[in-house]
């Protein structure tokens, strides 16, 4: 396999250029900066990096889960040396209405940090990543970048990527005292929806929550329909027609001013 490797810090660059499709609707495209930033050894032995993303003004791009439209990053880690396993750490979204629907994701700068699992802990892993992502502004438009670097133990961007570590929701589950509290099924409309009951802090202001199941399914963003005493909110989600709910796992991710959580879970 091919390994890349340039300079510390900033470790792997791209600019993207005008998008034929942008172009062709009249919609000038600017350059964006992609770099491969490194953060040394994590203390439970893994690598640290991550992808930063700077975006000009008015420029979105997107989570996990984009949102009524758009597209999702995908990363393609084949090329790399010395990497067993990788971990992308998403940090909590923002929610921005264009107009049409809901936009899931970043503007201004995206700082994506990765977990690197080396094969031989003793050695450098070599990061060769090809990523493909999208950009919105009037509309989406997909990008694709080129980006190598070798991740080591200097770490000179540590503070940057231990700080979107910290910005990324906490993992809770059942027993902890903030996060879903059940879930069922309702019909509305004759439609089936999803019920989740959430618990946040009472410090939480507005909260939003946003919900993953199979990959397959299209799932809107939930609707906000309750607010409950001691930090408890009520949230629905419209399922597709002919979903299977009973053996689905699902994804919780909490969003607030004081308080982000992401938690798996099913249907009581």
């Amino acid at each position: 396999m091919r390994g890349f490797t340039s300079g510390a810090g900033i470790l792997g660059t791209a600019l993207l250029a005008l998008s034929p499709a942008a172009g062709a609707q009249g919609l000038v495209v600017p350059e964006f900066d992609v770099s491969l930033i490194s953060g040394g050894r994590h203390e439970d032995g893994r690598y640290l990096a991550a992808i930063r993303i700077d975006l000009p003004e008015g420029w979105k791009t997107y989570w996990r889960n984009p949102g009524d439209s758009g597209i999702p990053p995908s990363f393609d880690w084949s090329g790399s040396e010395n990497l067993a396993d990788v971990e992308v750490v998403w940090p909590a979204p923002e929610l921005f209405d264009d107009g049409y629907g809901w936009v899931i994701g970043y503007d201004q700068r995206l700082v994506l940090p990765v977990r690197l699992t080396a094969e031989d802990p003793s050695k450098a892993v070599s990061v060769d990543l090809d990523l493909s992502y999208a950009v919105c502004r009037e509309i989406c438009v997909p990008e694709e970048a080129r980006l190598g670097a070798v991740v080591d133990e200097t770490g000179e961007a540590r503070a940057e990527v231990v700080r979107a570590l910290e910005e990324a929701p906490q993992r809770v589950e059942r027993a902890d005292p903030y996060g879903v509290v059940d879930a069922s099924l309702a019909q509305r409309d004759g439609s089936q929806v999803l019920v989740v009951r959430v618990r946040f802090p009472e410090s939480a202001g507005e909260p939003r929550l946003l919900v993953e199941g199979p990959a397959e399914w299209y799932l809107p963003v939930p609707e906000r329909v309750q607010a409950g005493g001691d930090g408890q909110e009520t949230f629905e989600v419209a399922l597709p027609d002919d979903a299977e709910v009973r053996e689905a796992a699902f994804v919780a991710t909490g969003l607030s001013r004081s308080f982000s959580f992401e938690q798996p879970f099913r249907v009581d």
